[in-house]
């Protein structure tokens, strides 16, 4: 049986800056004694002239139409951060982050690092809303930390993923409001937890033992959560009955993780892996 070691760099596209591309420029004998033993070419993992976003190129990659299998991004990281998903879960990739005194974002990473220990203070206060949002709403809302700023909400119950992201996706705009992409009463459903969950964190963050930390080193808060790309778990063919091919992974980021996870891949760690800089 044939095995193949696949390494993937992950984000290494980017534009030539004096004639040649970060990854041309770039100190990496080993890459470099790698890449002279086999064969260079060019490859376009959706189509020419489309940009491949992470989770839509590593579908391709492992052979599956990302037109056909692609449901939100959401689902993957929920995957690769160890939440289960059911039928019917929706599933946002999240941002810890920084809004001033009338809602308009001024960070969207809150610094980019959260330590763990804050992340776990955060996952108790959206624990707390989760509890506010049941009895509210009869919708389960659940929230794990990912990496750094990152994180993923699971709404399950009656709702639609079809609502708009409250990320502005750019400093200096307010938070936005989520709004149902379509007149069903399960997007209206979605759109205000969301919205619940947006206002009742920035509320709870005033009393974060983690900001008043931040606030007398004069750091970014973290007083918003950023909501976006919300998703449901497609139904894919594992690699094993597509292609008869195992497969295992070994990611430190969560969207990976969950795009290996749903092709049927084993997901492993290592130490020292914590997929952030």
């Amino acid at each position: 049986m044939t095995s193949v070691l696949w390494v993937l760099f992950d984000g290494g596209g980017d534009r030539p800056r004096n004639g040649a591309t970060p990854f041309f420029t770039a100190l990496k004998p080993v890459i470099d004694r790698l890449a002279s033993l086999g064969s260079c070419g060019v490859m376009d993992p959706i189509s020419p002239g489309v940009r491949p976003g992470s989770d839509t190129s590593h579908l391709a990659l492992f052979g599956y139409d990302p037109y056909r299998y692609y449901t939100g991004r959401g689902a993957f990281e929920a995957l690769g951060a160890g939440l289960e998903l059911r039928p019917g879960d929706v599933a946002f990739r999240t941002n810890l982050a920084t809004v001033d005194a009338r809602g308009v974002v001024v960070d969207r990473r809150a610094g980019r690092y959260v330590a763990p220990e804050e992340a776990r203070e955060v996952e108790a206060a959206m624990a707390k809303i989760g509890e506010e949002v049941e009895r509210r709403f009869g919708v389960a809302a659940i929230y794990r930390s990912t990496v750094e700023h990152r994180g993923v909400l699971v709404l399950r119950g009656a709702v639609s993923h079809r609502v708009s992201d409250t990320d502005p996706h750019k400093t200096g705009e307010p938070l936005r409001r989520s709004q149902p992409l379509d007149d069903s009463k399960e997007a209206r459903a979605a759109a205000e937890v969301v919205n619940y969950i947006s206002e009742a964190f920035t509320a709870y963050s005033k009393d974060l033992e983690a900001n008043r930390r931040r606030a007398a080193r004069g750091e970014p808060l973290i007083n918003a959560v950023l909501v976006r790309g919300g998703g449901y778990m497609p139904t894919v063919e594992p690699l094993r009955q597509r292609y008869n091919v195992k497969g295992a992974a070994i990611a430190g980021v969560a969207l990976i993780r969950g795009v290996a996870k749903a092709v049927g891949m084993d997901l492993y760690s290592a130490e020292g892996l914590g997929g952030t800089k």
